[in-house]
């Protein structure tokens, strides 16, 4: 058997050939299959990042909304407590606020227990700084709020942690930074 060389030549062409595109399908194949495992491993850290936005998100403004209502109900309650000795009806509507406000800071103190459990450290600081100052209104917020120096603390805690407890929640949630007034129209 003679081997002529062209035939050697075109022998190891094609052998080199089919070597090359095989390591080349490989290759390519590897290549996708690490791009496609990248691709999904970032979409699971996204995925596990956002899954519990919404419940978060549920949670923040339930404790926005119950401060926002503790504060309303106290002014109430020192408004009719101003009322009393002019409105008979006045001091049972207090009493009556008295006991709702008291259902109110039960409601706050559930919210931060959660909070603190799914909250980062500076939300849920500045959180159990509201619930401070709203169970200092349900304590000694009897009185008109320029005469009860608690109550003015309270109140000016409150003006000073809320703002700022919306910009931690936005910040923790991933939601660009609005305006404060924004935040209370939509709460």
């Amino acid at each position: 058997m003679d081997l002529k060389p062209e035939v050697l030549l075109s022998a190891f062409s094609a052998l080199g050939g089919a070597l090359i595109g095989g390591l080349a399908a490989v290759l390519s194949s590897w290549v996708i299959g690490h791009r496609e495992e990248r691709l999904t491993i970032l979409r699971w850290r996204r995925e596990d990042a956002t899954r519990f936005h919404e419940p978060r998100r549920d949670l923040y403004a339930r404790y926005v909304i119950l401060a926002n209502l503790a504060y309303k109900r106290v002014q109430q309650r020192g408004d009719l407590r101003r009322q009393e000795a002019t409105s008979p009806g006045a001091l049972e509507s207090a009493d009556k606020l008295t006991a709702e406000i008291a259902q109110i800071v039960l409601q706050v103190y559930e919210l931060l227990a959660q909070i603190r459990l799914v909250g980062t450290g500076p939300l849920h600081n500045i959180a159990e700084q509201i619930a401070a100052a709203v169970q200092v209104w349900q304590i000694q917020g009897y009185g008109p709020p320029e005469l009860d120096k608690s109550s003015v603390a309270a109140t000016r805690y409150i003006e000073t942690y809320r703002p700022q407890f919306y910009l931690a929640a936005r910040a923790e949630l991933g939601v660009p930074a609005g305006s404060f007034e924004q935040s209370l129209s939509v709460g």
